[in-house]
């Protein structure tokens, strides 16, 4: 029998230290700001109903139902709106294929 206690406590640390989290994000925003921007951007498309959920859709890649949407061309702000969605498996590695090339 596995006993995982990692997900016990970032639930611990998380309700105790709430801080410990906006910390994490604001440092996250401030490293990635183009990604973060990109990313509330197509929220905020979905929220609009500009593009519907990508859970909605089937994944670009494998046919299988979609999860999350995936920048293809990048970050940068011309590329905001092109976005694909991709199943969680695919969306990783579209991004190990990103690194690579």
């Amino acid at each position: 029998m596995t006993i995982y206690t990692i997900p016990i406590i970032v639930q611990f640390v998380r309700k105790e230290h709430p801080e410990v989290g906006r910390m994490t994000t604001k440092r996250y925003n401030e490293k990635y700001p183009l990604k973060c921007q990109a990313t509330r951007y197509v929220s905020k498309a979905i929220r609009t109903k500009e593009i519907p959920p990508a859970k909605e859709l089937l994944c670009k890649d494998c046919s299988g139902l979609a999860q999350e949407y995936h920048h293809h061309l990048g970050y940068e702000r011309e590329h905001w709106k092109d976005v694909v969605a991709l199943c969680r498996k695919c969306h990783r590695i579209a991004h190990k294929e990103m690194v690579v090339a």
